[in-house]
């Protein structure tokens, strides 16, 4: 898949029918500007994601592997590289296709455009299958994609408070390098790779409104 597709647990198997549990891997941690694409504004955004790449030994007859995961919402574009964005319908109304997915791609992590990619770690293909199954569900957990980590700020301390979690593809990533830990990984990079969460900030007095939190569950305004 040279264009992203959206990962589902039948697409597993065939990712990975060429892989055996005894396989070396190799994982990046790759960053790349996506456009972010409304009615009437566009804006860009750093985005961050897990990249995965096989290379048989010479004497080997099985087929080198690149692999790409990334969180997500909605993609647009004749090459599906840009994003939808928030774009305001009225004074008191919002809209935004902000349902989240994990896209994947098979194209070279080389000729892609990322604009970085670190090495993480080596990881074998008993674990690769795993944590493509985890990549899948976490798109239940995180039903929606929100980029933003909101600040609130008092006006006379000064001090910041977090009053709304983002649900990125950073936290998709850190979420994979966590499974990865878990699952045995030894994660060792040469250098940190750098993360981009933008944050709002906000003064004044908050007001509650009906809508989702950070787990994508539903919030009515009393609650």
């Amino acid at each position: 898949a040279t264009l992203p597709q959206v990962l589902t647990i039948s697409e597993v198997p065939s990712l990975i029918e060429n892989l055996d549990a005894s396989d070396v891997l190799e994982c990046y941690s790759l960053t790349r500007t996506a456009h972010l694409s409304g009615k009437f504004q566009s804006a860009t955004i750093q985005k961050m994601a897990l990249g995965l790449r096989y290379d048989p030994p010479s004497n080997s007859h099985k087929r080198p592997l690149e692999l790409t995961l990334e969180y997500g919402p909605q993609r647009i574009g004749t090459d599906l590289e840009e994003e939808s964005m928030p774009f305001v319908m009225s004074e008191n109304h919002l809209s935004w296709e902000n349902e989240g997915k994990v896209y994947y791609t098979t194209a070279s992590i080389q000729d892609y455009r990322w604009k970085s990619a670190y090495y993480m770690s080596s990881i074998s293909g008993a674990v690769v299958e795993k944590i493509l199954e985890r990549a899948v569900a976490y798109s239940t957990k995180k039903p929606r994609y929100q980029p933003f980590a909101v600040v609130s700020s008092d006006p006379e301390t000064g001090v910041q408070k977090q009053v709304l979690k983002s649900s990125s593809s950073v936290d998709f990533v850190y979420a994979m390098w966590s499974d990865m830990a878990e699952l045995g990984v030894d994660l060792r990079p040469i250098l940190t790779p750098p993360s981009y969460i933008p944050r709002l900030h906000i003064t004044g007095k908050i007001e509650k409104v009906s809508g989702y939190d950070s787990e994508g569950k539903y919030v009515p305004q009393e609650a």
